[in-house]
């Protein structure tokens, strides 16, 4: 399962492109999976246990780079980023379980001590407040961050195009 590919036209040396990718993935933590004469498959790194640890090429489970008919194409699978995605969905309803619980309780306690309806609509908007700001800083820490990865990614085959070039 592919996330996005990437495609260039190119008619050079496939060899002297993938050694370009190859020189450039695998100290940033990349595998080798498999190689051909117009093809190879790497394996991503491992999530980063630090902030000092994390590269620009952290994301990708899984990327294959192709020589095909005057192109050179990348594909790449965000494995690992589908797994952060997941834990940040339940990070969000946990939390959004948690205030709302609480927001019940608050109200329990409200109604029974006889207060005024403003305390109802204080618990209320915060909740929904709450809430809400989980479910967008969800969606942009995955969006900004997949958008940084794809970024990279361009560089990556403009680059292995770029040197790859019969000269």
């Amino acid at each position: 399962m592919q996330d996005f590919t990437l495609e260039k036209p190119f008619d050079g040396d496939s060899a002297k492109a993938l050694e370009v990718a190859t020189t450039i993935l695998l100290p940033h933590g990349f595998r080798v999976v498999s190689k051909t004469a117009h093809e190879m498959v790497f394996k991503g790194p491992p999530p980063p246990q630090t902030a000092y640890e994390s590269t620009q090429f952290w994301g990708p489970s899984l990327i294959k780079i192709v020589h095909t008919n005057r192109a050179l194409s990348l594909d790449v699978e965000m494995g690992e980023w589908r797994r952060i995605d997941k834990i940040l969905a339940k990070f969000g309803m946990v939390g959004a379980g948690v205030i709302a619980l609480a927001a019940g309780w608050a109200t329990a306690a409200a109604v029974a001590s006889n207060t005024s309806s403003t305390e109802y609509t204080v618990i209320g908007t915060f909740t929904l407040a709450f809430v809400t700001f989980i479910a967008l800083l969800k969606r942009w820490a995955v969006r900004s961050n997949q958008n940084r990865i794809k970024d990279t990614y361009e560089t990556l085959l403009a680059n292995a195009v770029i040197l790859g070039q019969d000269r």
